[in-house]
């Protein structure tokens, strides 16, 4: 790299540069869609409350990309 110009290693430095931190932008947006549910054990006298999130590839919420369901709360009867 020393016979070549110092202006030029330069300016493809910074289009290698901008190009690798430009590719960021070209992500595709993903749409999420979450909700909670619950349902409620006689035999435990609890109720448990889910959450689900699910990203989606598509606007109109088809194409799901990835689920993910977990168990965020629940409370005890009486």
């Amino acid at each position: 790299m020393k016979k070549i110009p110092k202006k030029l290693t330069d300016s493809v430095f910074a289009n290698w540069l901008f190009v690798k931190l430009n590719s960021w932008s070209k992500i595709s947006p993903t749409y999420v869609g979450s909700w909670v549910s619950s349902s409620y054990s006689t035999s435990e006298k609890k109720r448990n409350y889910h959450a689900t999130v699910v990203h989606y590839g598509k606007s109109n919420y088809t194409s799901p990309k990835s689920v993910q369901y977990f168990q965020c709360n629940y409370w005890f009867g009486k």
